[in-house]
């Protein structure tokens, strides 16, 4: 899917080439917001449910990756509106971001809950 993605986006941005930069301005912010602040309600959400770090985590980068090629594609084919997915595509370019911030912290705690000299066999959670 993120092939799919990534060619509509493409797609969009061709079509939308001489005001794409506008877009970015007017709904780049909101997207953001809207993407941290669902993967922080995702994560707490999942530590207020006693869940671990690893099913916290997970959660929260499954709550910030949203499916943006179905609301791309619902407003492009189902409602025949381009300028209904401006705001999917900006957040679908920009919700890896965050997500690959989260993905980096995790492993850094992750790593720190593994000591060095155990004899853990277990392969760490996220590999680089």
């Amino acid at each position: 899917s993120g092939v799919v993605l990534t060619l509509v986006i493409i797609g969009i941005m061709l079509a939308k080439k001489e005001v794409i930069g506008d877009y970015i301005k007017e709904a780049g912010l909101a997207s953001l917001v809207l993407n941290v602040m669902t993967m922080f309600v995702g994560y707490r959400t999942a530590k207020w449910l006693k869940l671990n770090d690893k099913s916290a985590i997970c959660i929260s980068i499954e709550s910030g990756i949203q499916n943006a090629t179905l609301a791309i594609s619902i407003a492009v084919v189902l409602l025949n509106n381009q300028e209904f997915a401006i705001a999917p595509a900006v957040y679908g370019l920009l919700m890896y971001f965050p997500a690959g911030a989260m993905i980096y912290w995790a492993n850094r705690k992750l790593a720190k809950k593994l000591k060095p000299n155990t004899k853990n066999t277990r392969q760490q959670p996220f590999h680089r």
